[in-house]
């Protein structure tokens, strides 16, 4: 067999196309892994959009929700963000006591080592605890205390 220059330019091709894919893989990971990584990502944000509405919802009333959906009504985090991304299931949220709660997902895989310390987690079924702080009353007025302006400086005749 007589090897011609179009032969063995696409032979050249195909290796060179071969090795790029085997190095994307390598680099990057297979697309099923990619996508995986991607969704704990969409994951990770959802549960920081909760974290934010039980927040909001504990400063405004003063305690914690009872449920989910009551902190989700007095927040503008869509509803769509307390659900998985990919399978549909609720995010998981529960309260532990007066000032503590977790908010539970289910992850693909490991997350990287981009992800802040407290949102890191394993595959599978991941609880995040959290406590809040007590609502601080701001210091009333009041109590027979009036503010009174400060005295004028006295003025003297020479």
């Amino acid at each position: 067999m007589k090897l011609t220059s179009t032969s063995t330019f696409t032979a050249i091709a195909v290796a060179l196309v071969v090795a790029s894919l085997a190095v994307g893989f390598y680099l990057v990971g297979p697309p099923g892994e990619v996508r995986a990584h991607r969704l704990d990502g969409e994951r990770l944000s959802h549960l920081q959009s909760v974290e934010s509405a039980v927040d909001s919802y504990q400063t405004q009333q003063g305690a914690l929700p009872a449920t989910l959906q009551a902190a989700v009504e007095q927040s503008n985090v869509v509803t769509g963000q307390t659900r998985d991304p990919e399978t549909g299931a609720p995010l998981e949220y529960r309260r532990t006591s007066s000032t503590t709660y977790d908010l539970c997902a289910r992850f693909a895989a490991a997350s990287s080592e981009g992800v802040a310390m407290r949102w890191r987690h394993g595959p599978g079924r991941q609880c995040f605890s959290f406590q809040i702080k007590p609502r601080q009353t701001p210091p009333q007025l009041g109590y027979g205390f009036v503010p009174q302006p400060a005295p004028a400086p006295a003025i003297r005749s020479r």
